[in-house]
């Protein structure tokens, strides 16, 4: 009789478990949908994109969205800086020596260029939204990285150097100002919330992530795992920051973390020998790792790419890709859908159980990529000289 009992309670466990874990399909695992329980309603289907495409005007070097995906800029290896609105209109080009990078507005009604990590050339060109120099601002130290927000009614840049310091412009009609801080260490990202109006600034040797007011004031700042160049990534949530730090030397793991308030509240250790990429969520709280590994037979390897899926407290949602599907993240939007680049450079969107579909075949490979910080424009640039514009569609 104790038996009988005993087998019964153990079926009914295993009806239980398996009325919770179908439902998911592929990664049908107790810990997953327990994750999902705390999250936002899992989107019906995979967001959908606009897709159109453009000539590049020269050979580009360098791609940037603005904020809201309203404008975009490009800078070309002889010095050309051209603007966009987001449908493609050119809203002007203008040619300057020894620029590699640029930064637009949401609205094109500032953009700033400069020369990245060139200690020769320390020097920040402000321009307005005809492509007129307005200002130039020398800074102390290479410019490491720089971020921005605002419009032509005021506008907010972000900008770290080499030399440990973080300057902070505001441009507006009729005024413009300065106030720049020293940091730890040379300044290897910035990220600025404009929400919260504070900016989260990384630092190389000394390993350190901080949150500072607009006014340069600290608000907290903490040690990090040393060795490491750190990239941070603003969520929108107030005071939390993600962060990823990688090896600049092989065989040390890379380190991802989520900050908030001064205090760490997770981090992962992360094989770089197996991820080639870590790709944020566009004001969100998803992470997605790209990863790589190399499968050996009858002396043959073949290389097999995956997409894991991470959400704000580290833990995986779903793993996608195979050996005969290589797929590599190229986006994560704020609810956690991402958008992958598939075998025969296909694009497929795919919300955050895993469910696919095809966004569009690419003419060619891709070179490089930009996303706006809301996650509604994506530029890639592919071989031969093509721009595809992915505009995220409202569901």
């Amino acid at each position: 009789m104790r038996n009988m009992l005993k087998n019964q309670f153990a079926a009914r466990m295993m009806l239980a478990f398996l009325a919770v874990a179908v439902p998911v399909g592929g990664v049908a695992v107790f810990s997953f949908v327990r994750t999902q329980l705390s999250l936002a309603p899992i989107p019906q289907a995979p967001p959908k994109f606009r897709v159109e495409q453009q000539k590049l005007p020269g050979d580009v070097r360098s791609l940037h969205c603005s904020p809201n995906g309203g404008a975009y800029c490009l800078v070309t290896n002889d010095g050309r800086v051209y603007v966009f609105k987001r449908r493609g209109s050119l809203q002007y080009s203008i040619g300057l020596k020894d620029v590699t990078a640029a930064l637009v507005t949401n609205d094109a009604g500032y953009a700033v260029v400069y020369s990245e990590r060139d200690p020769s050339r320390t020097s920040l060109t402000f321009l307005d939204s005809s492509g007129r120099i307005i200002w130039k601002l020398p800074v102390r130290g290479a410019i490491w990285c720089a971020d921005l927000f605002g419009n032509a009614q005021r506008a907010i840049f972000a900008v770290g150097t080499g030399k440990d310091y973080v300057y902070l412009v505001e441009l507006a009609p009729g005024s413009r100002r300065f106030r720049r801080f020293r940091v730890s260490g040379a300044v290897s990202s910035v990220a600025l919330d404009e929400k919260n109006e504070v900016v989260f600034v990384a630092t190389w040797q000394r390993s350190r992530i901080g949150c500072y007011g607009l006014k340069g004031r600290r608000v907290w700042e903490i040690d990090v795992k040393p060795n490491l160049l750190y990239q941070v990534h603003a969520t929108g949530v107030l005071d939390k920051v993600m962060a990823y730090g990688s090896p600049l030397v092989p065989g040390i793991a890379g380190c991802l973390c989520a900050v908030r308030g001064g205090n760490v509240m997770w981090r992962r250790d992360i094989d770089t020998t197996a991820c080639s990429n870590v790709v944020f969520a566009c004001e969100g709280d998803y992470i997605c790792l790209a990863q790589e590994s190399t499968i050996r037979h009858a002396g043959r390897s073949v290389k097999e790419k995956r997409a894991v899926l991470l959400d704000g407290s580290g833990n995986a949602l779903i793993d996608k890709g195979s050996l005969f599907f290589n797929v590599y993240p190229v986006m994560v939007t704020r609810q956690g859908s991402v958008l992958l680049c598939g075998n025969e450079k296909a694009l497929f969107s795919m919300n955050r159980v895993g469910k696919m579909e095809k966004v569009t075949s690419l003419p060619s490979r891709i070179l490089g990529s930009a996303v706006s910080q809301n996650g509604t424009l994506v530029l890639l640039k592919c071989k031969g000289g093509i721009l595809i514009r992915l505009t995220l569609l409202p569901l």
